[in-house]
């Protein structure tokens, strides 16, 4: 009993000593050599002090708790600091001498080297810190500390294990696991809190934090770039000492009081959206997107103003330059003398020049969105019957000129035109609407009648007129043409030569020479027409030329003029349109480029704070717990809320393309809503509403986008619960006739008549005073009402103010079977039969899939290039699994499959692709290429986990 009360008081001193090192652990967390070796001395002070207070059991024998403070300095401190415990517990037990002198000295080395295993094990296996595994380190220190008793005389090495052996089972134990797991908690909250600060130093948004004072007690290093001021030079600064200024999008500079974190006190309301350009003397104005959110404690007292600025300059430069090549447009098609008129695919009027405006009698404001056949009222202009307008307007090719339109105006006033219809094409090369151009030729009909008595006149007109005709002719050809014609127009042929000079560009018959007898007339403010007699054949040399030919150069000069007019109007006309078409593409890459730009970080981002979270909610002792977990749910409701909006971005930008490639699969609708409705349920829980679903015979199974089901009842839900306050959403889905008829009915703040329709447009929420706190991009019903119109189906509103909401709607499916029985839902659980290589270059994805496949025990490697990957499997590495980022520094996804099928033809592997570029061109094109499926960036643990699972699934 004495011998378990004094090993009980040395168990103590040491868990005291344990406990007290803890508090400075932190210290020594860092691998540096001098901080090893003072973490060393400090774990070798408190062996020599447990070894000062030991157990004795005869003379020069005792026993104490040194093995478990050199077991635990190995496993903690590393070799060089369980090299230094080893050798201050050595030397003070060789001062002490006795019969176990070397026993001891045995004792303490097989600890440290116990320990020093342990440290290594726990570097490549994480399961060896749970507690069991804990309990069995300290059992097998026990256990050698008693082998090397038997190096003692048998009878001494007997006596003295049974006199220690029951305190020594069941404290050493004891003590070993409660220092080991203190230890291992302060080790997590260090990882924890290291995390934390590594995120918010690399993230792309600047974030500064203002006390109530406006005094700013944090920012990161995006916000000391974007605002040109260092950290330490910006704690403690309030909004009358900045060193930068903000300016509106006018250009003029923002008062004081109107800085966001001075709104956002003022108002205790969050600031969203909020455009700026930031001024200071270190660089040019950067244009940000400005957030600010007020932040409250527990007696709902404003504690702090979190501001984030993300950099926007490139969008804005984006921005004016397309804006500019649409001002370019409009200037150059409203110096068009000819009327232009220009068309969307529906035939609706998006834009008219001046000159039209004067042939229709209709000014651009009215018929701005009018039907093409309302404002362009032509007839056959011979038998005034209907014309073949709709071969004009329906023919994607383009049509050339036609002569026989007669034109009535609003007024009734009718005038004869020539036009030519040419189609607009986007990026794909599809028809997105049309460009019409005409002009009025009453009076060149006039002319035509008055000359039909002059023969020679008019077989050169004639002539001419066929020249002028010909689409594909140029402006050198036409003035060659015309010279050669022109003679035979006048009285004596064989005496007349002619010259065309256009912007100082000379065009003479062979035999032009000028003389005395001149007639000439400008082609307007492009260059003249000269024709010259050689000599006078006539009776009065003082007029040669007849009044008929004056009026032949007349109309000769006019028809060249509008040539000419013509032919640089069709070359402006052609780079606007090149010009509206490179700004369209320019538009889709720079979504394309965005969506990978954005998703690839925001994946990680995601990726870590659902692992930050279970790992702080994991921590029972943190300081500041609540408030970390109260940062970390506002950083992932602002990446959720950045991951929404460009998806529904990118939606309608891939809706409004006309992109039609639809992904059909099999899939169960029952399945489908019940989880939609569950995922859901946690807001309306928030909120106080009852959540429900209701259903009638719902097929098994059936065909269809399954995607785009689980896309509108994301969003109708959503906004149903969004919108409601109190009462209840109930939502009702059954089958007819080929369509899923589903129905979602809420009690919420309804909708006024007048934005029934309006509220289905881009950007568009309810004008409601309250509205504005519930916020959203106004992209959710614009992209159902789109789907649904691709895909066949039908939307409809009913809604009353402040009474609630009803929105149903159809969707096509096709039925194989009627068999209404529930499919049985798969639990995804992650198995570890094959090896999982990750292709991924991105550092923070890479770390976050390295995290869950270690969680899930699974054996893996990391490849952060298509180098990296060839060179592991080269090495012997075979996966069942490949998990592979489309854009990588070295090459791309398809080729990194391509190179692993070809490698390991003998193998099944299996190929997921893993991307930022989402549109449905991408997808289809991941599919065709092979991939066996594809995740979409950003993504959490439990879809990469259930992928992996399907995928594992389909090699039995």
């Amino acid at each position: 009993m004495e011998h378990f009360q004094n090993l009980l008081v040395n168990a103590a001193l040491l868990i005291i000593m344990g406990f007290a090192y803890t508090q400075i652990f932190s210290f020594f967390r860092e691998h540096r050599i001098v901080k090893q070796l003072l973490n060393g001395v400090l774990f070798g002070v408190i062996a020599v002090a447990v070894m000062s207070y030991p157990a004795y059991i005869g003379p020069g024998l005792a026993f104490d708790t040194r093995s478990i403070i050199i077991s635990i300095s190995g496993l903690f401190g590393g070799p060089i600091a369980v090299a230094v415990s080893v050798l201050f517990a050595i030397v003070y037990r060789i001062v002490g001498g006795g019969i176990s002198l070397f026993a001891d000295i045995l004792i303490i080395v097989s600890s440290g080297i116990i320990g020093l295993g342990y440290y290594y094990l726990r570097k490549n296996y994480i399961i060896v810190m749970r507690p069991l595994y804990i309990l069995i380190f300290g059992l097998i220190v026990n256990t050698v500390m008693f082998s090397c008793m038997f190096i003692l005389p048998y009878d001494t090495a007997i006596e003295a294990i049974e006199a220690v052996i029951l305190p020594v089972i069941t404290i050493y134990p004891l003590v070993s696991f409660l220092i080991i797991a203190r230890l291992t908690e302060k080790e997590t909250q260090i990882e924890a809190e290291s995390m934390l600060s590594d995120m918010l130093n690399n993230l792309t948004t600047g974030i500064v934090v203002h006390a109530p004072d406006t005094r700013i007690v944090f920012s990161n290093p995006q916000a000391s770039k974007l605002l040109g001021v260092s950290i330490d030079k910006m704690h403690g600064k309030v909004d009358n000492s900045l060193v930068w200024s903000f300016i509106q999008e006018d250009g003029s500079e923002v008062s004081i009081d109107k800085y966001p974190v001075n709104q956002v006190l003022k108002t205790q309301k969050p600031l969203i959206g909020y455009t700026l350009g930031i001024k200071c003397s270190t660089a040019d104005t950067t244009w940000v997107l400005v957030n600010a959110f007020p932040e409250f404690d527990i007696n709902n007292q404003l504690s702090q103003v979190v501001v984030t600025f993300t950099d926007i300059t490139k969008n804005k430069q984006i921005k004016e330059i397309i804006e500019k090549g649409e001002e370019d447009l409009r200037m150059t098609i409203d110096s068009i003398s000819d009327g232009v008129i220009a068309t969307d695919i529906d035939k609706k009027i998006i834009r008219m020049n001046p000159e039209a405006e004067t042939l229709t009698g209709w000014s651009l404001s009215e018929a701005k969105g009018k039907d093409l056949e309302k404002v362009f009222n032509i007839i056959d202009a011979t038998p005034n019957n209907v014309s073949d307008a709709e071969e004009v307007q329906d023919d994607i090719a383009k049509v050339g000129l036609k002569k026989h339109n007669m034109l009535i105006s609003k007024d009734g006033s009718r005038c004869q035109i020539s036009d030519s219809c040419s189609p607009i094409q986007n990026e794909t090369g599809d028809m997105s609407g049309m460009v019409l151009v005409f002009r009025d030729i009453t009076d060149d009909c006039k002319i035509r009648e008055n000359i039909n008595k002059r023969v020679k006149e008019l077989e050169c007109l004639r002539n001419l007129s066929e020249i002028l005709e010909k689409e594909d002719v140029s402006l050198e050809e036409i003035f060659r043409k015309t010279l050669n014609i022109l003679p035979a127009a006048f009285r004596y042929p064989e005496v007349t030569c002619a010259k065309i000079t256009i912007d100082g560009v000379e065009y003479k018959t062979d035999n032009y020479e000028k003389t005395e007898y001149v007639l000439s007339n400008s082609i307007k403010n492009f260059g003249r027409l000269e024709i010259c007699y050689l000599e006078c054949k006539g009776e009065d040399d003082r007029t040669p030329f007849l009044q008929e030919e004056y009026e032949l150069v007349f109309i000769v000069t006019e028809r060249l003029a509008k040539a000419v007019n013509r032919k640089k109007t069709a070359h402006s006309l052609t780079v606007a349109k090149e010009e509206a078409e490179s700004a369209s593409q320019a538009k889709s890459e720079f979504l394309a480029n965005m969506s990978h730009e954005i998703r690839s970080p925001l994946n990680g981002l995601l990726g870590f704070l659902e692992i930050m979270e279970k790992t702080l909610r994991g921590i029972s002792k943190l300081r500041y717990k609540d408030k970390l977990l109260e940062y970390l749910d506002i950083i992932k409701k602002c990446a959720n809320n950045v991951t929404e909006l460009i998806t529904d971005i990118l939606e309608l930008s891939d809706i409004k393309v006309e992109n039609a490639d639809v992904l059909r699969k099999k899939f169960s609708p029952q399945k489908l809503i019940a989880e939609s409705v569950e995922i859901l349920n946690f807001k309306a829980e928030e909120k106080g509403i009852a959540l429900s679903f209701q259903s009638g015979d719902l097929p098994a199974e059936v065909i269809g986008a399954e995607k785009r089901l689980k896309q509108i009842i994301f969003n109708l839900v959503g906004n149903a619960i969004k919108f409601t306050e109190k009462g209840n959403v109930n939502i009702k889905a059954y089958y007819k006739a080929g369509n899923l008829l589903v129905e979602v009915k809420d009690t919420g703040i309804g909708i006024p008549d007048d934005m029934k329709e309006k509220i289905l447009e881009p950007f568009t929420q309810v004008e409601h005073l309250e509205n504005q706190r519930y916020g959203g991009t106004g992209l959710g019903l614009t992209i159902i009402s789109r789907v649904l119109e691709k895909l066949g189906g039908t939307l409809k509103i009913k809604s009353k103010l402040n009474k609630g909401t009803t929105v149903s709607f159809t969707f096509p499916v096709e039925v194989e079977c009627l068999n209404t029985t529930e499919v049985k839902e798969k639990h995804i659980t992650l198995r570890t039969r094959a090896d999982v290589l990750v292709v991924e270059d991105d550092e923070v994805t890479g770390l976050y899939l390295d995290r869950i496949l270690c969680n899930f025990d699974v054996n893996h490697k990391i490849a952060r290039s298509f180098a990296q990957m060839q060179e592991i499997c080269n090495k012997g590495f075979i996966p069942g699994i490949a998990l592979i980022d489309i854009s990588l520094p070295d090459s791309d996804g398809f080729e990194c499959m391509k190179w692993l099928r070809d490698k390991f033809p003998e193998n099944e592997i299996k190929c997921i692709a893993q991307t930022a570029h989402v549109l449905q061109e991408d997808i289809k094109l991941y599919q065709d290429a092979g991939f066996d499926d594809f995740i979409c960036k950003p993504y959490q643990q439990n879809e990469i986990v259930e992928i992996i699972t399907n995928e594992l699934n389909s090699l039995i």
